[in-house]
């Protein structure tokens, strides 16, 4: 996997951790109901699937591989964030998330350090970076839900109506 660094400027609802800590952290319910119909919906198209999934995944939070400066896992503004990025078999730079930490050890069984972040506003950071491909959200799974980068602004504009 490569890394990407970002500067999140401002953004609320940016929290750290590591995957199998003893504590929980509380994550939107949006993200369990977006794990959900990611699973009801894996026979179906993008075109199909996206009408479903647009207006729960743009409320959920999401945990993406990476570090951050702040290691108190706290919320803090303009901080520097390094997320982990992976090529495609086409080269295709992707970025990975993760509905929740099980999903997150399907990929990282011992462990990873995470940031978590609200959809709506790690689609825009992904949206940012030239010539990435898109996002991969719960890769290890067998429902795992790849969104390519040319689906992005269709995303955005379901989940506004």
């Amino acid at each position: 996997m490569r890394q990407a660094v970002f500067i999140l400027i401002v953004m609320a609802g940016l929290g750290g951790g590591r995957a199998a800590r003893a504590e929980t952290v509380d994550r939107a319910p949006a993200s369990s109901e977006a794990a959900r119909l990611i699973a009801e919906t894996s026979g179906l198209s993008m075109e199909e699937s996206l009408p479903q999934i647009a207006p729960v995944l743009m409320r959920a939070s999401v945990l993406l591989p990476g570090d951050s400066e702040n290691e108190d896992g706290g919320t803090q503004a303009n901080r520097s964030v390094t997320l982990l990025t992976a090529r495609d078999k086409f080269g295709q730079e992707w970025f990975y998330a993760y509905t929740d930490e099980a999903e997150l050890l399907k990929v990282f069984p011992e462990g990873a350090r995470y940031v978590e972040m609200n959809f709506r506003d790690f689609l825009t950071t992904a949206e940012s970076k030239p010539g990435i491909g898109g996002i991969f959200i719960n890769s290890g799974s067998d429902d795992s839900y790849p969104i390519p980068k040319t689906f992005f602004s269709r995303l955005k504009q379901l989940a506004n109506h």
